[in-house]
């Protein structure tokens, strides 16, 4: 399919999508066309990612290599119960995959 990481995921996601702004080096993550324009380091987006149900402040996970990614729940609509502030229109949670040490 082409996915190499996050950014590449979102294209796929039926209501996700991007906001890339290079001129201000700053990404919005946008949820059924709604998401914080995040340049100021005060804001918080109302689009949240998680990766293993950790809270990330910022949405810089979207460069996490898809190899390294066992899947990854899309959930629109708040999600406050589940997973607290800054989820007014959705998340992304990251599932990574777990270490296998063979022999």
């Amino acid at each position: 399919m082409g996915i190499d990481n996050g950014f590449d995921l979102v294209t796929y996601l039926p209501g996700f999508g991007i906001d890339d702004s290079s001129e201000i080096r700053t990404t919005t993550l946008k949820n059924r066309g709604i998401g914080t324009f995040t340049n100021s380091i005060g804001l918080q987006s109302s689009n949240l990612v998680v990766i293993d149900s950790e809270v990330l402040p910022r949405q810089s996970i979207l460069n996490l290599p898809i190899s390294d990614v066992q899947r990854v729940e899309a959930m629109r609509g708040p999600q406050g119960t589940f997973f607290g502030q800054n989820t007014s229109t959705g998340l992304l949670h990251y599932v990574t995959k777990k270490l296998q040490l063979d022999d």
